[in-house]
């Protein structure tokens, strides 16, 4: 844990903010240090481990605190036991990012970060910069082109070729390319997924409501051999109960939810660090 505050500090640093570390084994001491937190700060990383699962006291505090919480696990606790797939605290929290490694606490703080920043200013900052142009594939399901015109209190304003656009501009940036597609048909997704190998480095899949029930998605995603990234542009675990689970994360080396099109750009630079090393 002592690493990954050292490098969680050094990111901090690097993205002129101050950070705070606290940890303890006794769920009681959690919930009054996060009711301490209150006015107090602008955002909270927060990996309850086990309490994740169960833990309806610390679901409460972040509640009633209500300052920005963003859960983060180490692994992707949706290739594990089936009790660790559901979270208690993931409705109450802007979103969650799982399986990067101790890369997720740096993915979660620039998501906090840039929850507070203009969609013009997402700050990209990464140590594993590309020596040979690596290429990635987009894809994104049913009804993500209608982005923009749907429920924008969830979705957002912005449109599917914004996302687009500036995923192709940062990954210029990373000496990457980027294609990227939308289908609303199960089988097209899965016809484009099967030339993926061979041809691309990674995968970043939104998959829409395809996520929640396509088994036949889930094997072409697995049969590809490629590393994946799920992402979710809302916080699915705070609307309706059919959307918690997804049957593609357990093929996937991890997922990112309710950062709006910055889930997007993390997940980028997740697949560049997976990538490049």
């Amino acid at each position: 844990m002592e690493e990954i505050n050292s490098e969680v500090a050094e990111e901090a640093e690097c993205l002129n903010v101050i950070v705070e570390f606290y940890q303890s084994n006794y769920e009681g001491e959690l919930v009054t240090f996060i009711q301490t937190c209150r006015d107090k700060v602008d955002g909270i990383l927060f990996n309850a481990g086990a309490y994740t699962h169960y833990s309806i006291a610390l679901r409460d505090a972040i509640s009633a605190a209500q300052v920005p919480t963003l859960e983060v696990h180490i692994s992707n606790v949706y290739q594990r036991e089936p009790f660790r797939h559901t979270s208690v605290i993931a409705p109450v929290c802007v979103g969650q990012i799982c399986g990067f490694g101790s890369h997720s606490y740096i993915l979660g703080l620039r998501g906090l970060i840039e929850t507070k920043l203009p969609a013009s200013s997402v700050i990209i900052h990464t140590k594993k910069m590309t020596s040979k142009k690596k290429k990635y594939m987009v894809i994104s399901g049913p009804n993500l082109n209608l982005l923009g015109t749907r429920k924008t209190s969830i979705y957002g304003e912005y449109s599917l070729e914004e996302i687009h656009n500036e995923l192709q501009d940062h990954a210029i940036g990373f000496n990457a390319s980027i294609e990227c597609e939308q289908f609303n048909s199960e089988g097209a997704i899965i016809d484009c997924l099967q030339r993926a190998p061979g041809e691309f480095n990674g995968l970043i899949i939104n998959a829409g409501a395809l996520a929640h029930y396509s088994y036949a998605l889930r094997s072409a995603i697995g049969a590809t051999l490629l590393p994946c990234i799920e992402v979710f542009i809302s916080n699915v675990h705070a609307r309706e109960e059919f959307r918690h689970r997804s049957v593609i994360a357990p093929v996937c080396v991890g997922l990112i939810s309710g950062l709006g099109k910055r889930g997007y750009l993390l997940a980028l630079e997740a697949l560049i660090n997976l990538t490049s090393v």
